[in-house]
This record gives structure tokens, sequence and C-alpha cells, in this order.
């Protein structure tokens, strides 16, 4: 029985794994798909196709889909739209190897945002991981905050919302059916971004769907949206959400190595040092003891 449990953590661990990668390979692909295509019109089709992949699992419940979920999936759409739009938006004048390090601060930001907004206590962990992290930041722009690029910062903005996003999903979304909350979010995300391209000029239907297009919205929309959240809801408690989120915690590491296969960007000493102390902070937030409360 030992060993049956044992291989069932395994291979849950090892599909969990597979999101890293998954979402490791976004920056890079997406990268290198805005060098022919204008930025709303990819984050456009990705997110409705994204959408249409994961619809079939919230068919099985129609009833489930109520107006309280299209009003919580419409607000965490929205959140996921600012999210992206700053994330894409920052890779536009940064690499795709620095997206994927200032991303990975969004752990960070979660419990600060929830001490400030909730006053809920932060463990010793995550006050020695913020600075952890502050510490990579500072090392990924050379300490020199002139040297700080726009990119970056735009990404360090989309962390927040991200960090947003998770935590009003994690108050908003006990009630409503995960599939359909999905599928709502995909979808608002999909049609605020369309309603960018028309007066950016981009087109909602590329004339040229060259082998970029069709990688970056097939693996970004595919693999590390429909896949990973069928991976999510099938393995992910067959792990302890602790370990769970240390294999995430991989996903700038590849993000990294992507980008210098995929794009042959050069990563200086100071970006792979960087960006290993973000990931340590990560590591950090995730196995050290929570507080104690007092009653």
């Amino acid at each position: 029985m030992t060993t049956l449990l044992n291989r069932r953590t395994l291979l849950a661990e090892v599909m969990l794994l597979n999101i890293a990668i998954a979402w490791g390979l976004g920056f890079p692909l997406m990268k290198d798909a805005m060098a022919q295509h204008g930025m709303w019109t990819l984050l456009w089709l990705r997110f409705t196709l994204a959408a249409l992949l994961v619809l079939p699992f919230a068919l099985r419940r129609p009833r489930e889909l109520t107006g309280g979920t299209l009003f919580t999936g419409s607000v965490l759409g929205a959140l996921l739209f600012l999210t992206f739009a700053f994330l894409i938006g920052g890779l536009q004048y940064t690499s795709a190897a620095n997206t994927g390090f200032v991303a990975g601060l969004t752990m960070l930001f979660v419990p600060v945002l929830e001490r400030v907004v909730w006053r809920k206590p932060m463990s010793a962990g995550v006050k020695w991981s913020v600075l952890l992290g502050l510490a990579g930041l500072a090392v990924l722009s050379q300490l020199s905050f002139e040297r700080v690029a726009l990119g970056d910062m735009l990404v360090l903005v989309g962390a927040v919302f991200s960090a947003l996003q998770i935590i009003a999903a994690d108050r908003l979304t006990l009630r409503h059916n995960a599939e359909w909350l999905t599928v709502i979010q995909l979808a608002a995300a999909a049609l605020l971004f369309a309603a960018l391209c028309l007066p950016s000029g981009q087109p909602l239907w590329p004339q040229n769907w060259d082998f970029s297009l069709w990688r970056a919205l097939l693996l970004t929309a595919g693999f590390a949206t429909a896949f990973a959240f069928w991976v999510q809801m099938r393995f992910q408690n067959q792990t302890t959400p602790q370990r769970a989120a240390l294999i995430f915690n991989l996903e700038p590491l590849f993000s990294a190595l992507f980008a210098w296969w995929l794009l042959n960007e050069h990563i200086g000493s100071h970006v792979w040092l960087g960006g290993l102390l973000i990931v340590a902070a990560m590591t950090v937030a995730v196995i050290w003891p929570l507080p104690k409360r007092v009653v």
C-alpha cells in the first residue's frame, strides 16, 4: 500500500512539474511571437482558445452556472486581464528571463498584501523572503535604480495584480463551480483584450498564421492553461500543498532556460544570481512555519 501511495505521489509531482515547465515556456514563446504579431491580438486569441478548451469541463455541470458565478468570474477575469496586460506589456521591454524571475515575486506579494489589507499575520519566513526577493530584484537591476528597466517595472506591477487575483480567488470562489469560474474569467479577459485590439490598430484575426503564432497559442493556451487546469484538478490533491508550491517555484528557472534555448538570450551572471535569490525567497516563504495564532 505504501509503495502504491508513493508511486501515486511521484506521478502527481511529475505532472505538477510539467505545469511548471509549461508556465516557464510561456514568456519565451510570447516574446518570440510578439516579434511578428501585436500583443493584444496574441492575448485575445490565447485566452479565447484557453476558454474554449476548458469549456467542455464546465458543460458537464450546466446547472452550476449562476449569476453569482458570472459576476465572480468577471471580477477575476478583470484582474487576470490587468495581470497579463502588465506582464506581457513588460515583456516587450525586457528579457523573457527577467520577466520570469520578476513575475515570481507574485508569491511574496500575496502575504504582504494580506498583511496590509486584512492584518493577517506574517511568519518570520515571509519577512525574510521579502528581503531576499528585494535583494534579487536589486541584483537583477545591477544595484542601480536607474538601470531598472521599464519592462521590469511593468512586470512588477503585473505581479502585484497577479497577487490580488490570487487573493480574490481565495476569498470569492468557495461557493462557485471551479470549471465555470475558469471559463468565465478566461472569456472575460479575452473580451477585454479584444476591446483593445481595435483602438490600437491590431487585428482580431491575424493575416499571417506563422509557426511562432501557432506555437505560442497552442502551447500557452493548450499546455500552459487547459492542460495545467486539468492536472491541478486531477493530481494536486495527491501531494502536499507545500511540495506542490515548491515544484511551482521552479517556473522562473524554466523560463530562463527556455529563453536561453529558444531565443538565444544572453543571461548574465547578475540575472542568474538575482533570479536564484528570488527563487530562494519563494522557497523560504513556503518551507518556513507559519506563525501561531494567539487566541
